[in-house]
């Protein structure tokens, strides 16, 4: 197996014996501190693998960055590592250039992230726009069981997300199959501080309560007008610029919206805070005492979502 220098896209499945005889290859070659090649091109890589092999290639995989020197990379991918110090070792490498936007990690196994492990994640990377964080199985799948699941300390992620230095820039926080502990008043300041990421298109959220007022809860979707489609229910809030695909916790949108013309002002509002009327009427009421130039959000969205939903019924 050879390594090509040249490629602006990589993948490395630990999984394949090729990848592993390479990885070891490069390993074994490259004194410690040293480079085995420098992937000036490289944009993106890909480091996926069952646990079982994460463990094996643990040093190699821990010295990654240093025997690739991907000196432009943008975007990160790890899915399947069980070990968060294989994560801190890559995530605080002096390798990890200040150019990486995007990080996506698959974490197997059961986590508990506090101060250290986020902020680790946070301090070098200076121009991150999108993270993803997911609980996955062996296979590599999203997972919810008991075994494999990651709860994050809610003030640890405050702070994290308090040291970003351009939250308006942000596009993306994914946290799935996970859970975020934290008492009521830490919750709330959590909710409170992503009203600055004015222009995230996807946001996934878990959590252990809802402790906001009604109030507070618009004013936050207001914040977020790029979250064309909005949900916010008392374990999660969530949105994104397109309707969620199939596994996230969305129905269909004929579901939601069993005809075109059931989708109006009204309809996505009530639909948007369901959770948070007891009675269908409260959501009337409460349209009625939005004013003008709140409810303007809604009578704009509006035909977008139509739009959404006829794209949506013609696709395969």
């Amino acid at each position: 197996a050879k390594l090509s220098t040249e490629v602006d896209s990589l993948v490395i499945n630990l999984d394949q014996e090729r990848c592993q005889a390479l990885l070891e290859q490069m390993d074994s070659q490259t004194p410690a501190g040293e480079h085995f090649a420098e992937m000036a091109k490289l944009r993106s890589l890909r480091v996926v693998g069952c646990p079982k092999q994460w463990q094996t290639l643990e040093a190699t995989t821990m010295r990654l960055l240093e025997l690739l020197r991907p000196v432009a990379l943008e975007e990160l991918t790890l899915v399947g590592v069980d070990q968060m110090k294989v994560i801190r070792a890559l995530l605080s490498s002096k390798e990890l250039p200040s150019s990486l936007t995007s990080l996506s990690l698959g974490l197997h196994g059961f986590h508990f992230l506090a101060q250290e492990d986020l902020l680790v994640i946070g301090a070098p990377l200076v121009k991150l726009r999108s993270l993803r964080i997911c609980g996955i199985n062996a296979s590599g799948a999203a997972c919810r069981e008991s075994f494999c699941r990651i709860f994050i300390c809610a003030n640890a992620f405050l702070d994290f997300l308090g040291q970003m230095p351009t939250p308006e820039a942000v596009e993306v926080l994914h946290i799935a199959n996970a859970g975020i502990l934290g008492d009521d008043h830490q919750i709330a300041s959590l909710l409170r501080s992503l009203a600055c990421f004015t222009a995230l298109r996807c946001l996934k959220l878990p959590l252990p309560s809802l402790p906001l007022s009604l109030r507070e809860v618009l004013s936050l979707r207001l914040a977020l007008p790029r979250l064309l489609f909005f949900l916010a229910e008392l374990e999660r809030v969530e949105g994104s610029d397109t309707w969620p695909p199939e596994g996230e916790g969305w129905p269909p949108m004929t579901e939601a919206w069993p005809m075109l013309e059931t989708i109006t002002p009204l309809s996505v509002f009530s639909r948007e805070f369901l959770d948070l009327f007891s009675e269908p009427e409260e959501a009337a009421a409460e349209w009625s005492r939005l004013p003008e130039r709140e409810r303007s959000f809604w009578l704009e969205a509006a035909p977008r979502i139509q739009t959404a939903y006829r794209l949506w019924e013609r696709a395969p």
